[in-house]
């Protein structure tokens, strides 16, 4: 599991059928971190669950520099079931820490605002398969 890799990549946490954050996936140091920058399409219910996350001691969630919450910061050892399911046209991941499942799409969801960050469908694919090389060893 020697991955030197240092990647990060806007992505898109989902939650349910169609509730979605934006934020930034880190891959550094050999620890793997999600901030979240916007509430997103999260309904109020989502929004209060995705807080949970952020106050589980297991996750480290804390406050980035900007005054976000980064919902986990957790060592790569930490991160199993990792899956790049075909159904998301390579532009999706899925991953578990602990007893936690979290989806990931690194192409904006359709029905978000439009994010300044934004990849199109080419570059939101391409971090896909930097994410799936860096963690295909897990």
């Amino acid at each position: 599991m020697d991955t030197g890799a240092e990647l990060v990549s806007p992505v898109w946490l989902l939650m349910g059928a169609t509730g979605s954050a934006p934020g930034f996936l880190y891959l550094k140091k050999q620890r793997v971190a999600f901030e979240v920058t916007r509430r997103g399409a999260l309904t109020e219910g989502q929004s209060n669950r995705l807080m949970g996350l952020f106050h589980d001691p297991g996750l480290n969630g804390t406050w980035s520099p900007e005054g976000t919450p980064v919902v986990f910061d957790v060592p790569l050892s930490e991160v199993t079931g990792v899956r790049f399911p075909w159904y998301e046209f390579g532009g999706g991941m899925r991953i578990h820490l602990g007893s936690h499942r979290f989806r990931f799409s690194f192409v904006q969801p359709s029905n978000t605002a439009v994010e300044p960050h934004a990849p199109g469908m080419g570059r939101g694919r391409a971090a896909c398969r930097h994410w799936k090389d860096a963690l295909s060893r897990l």
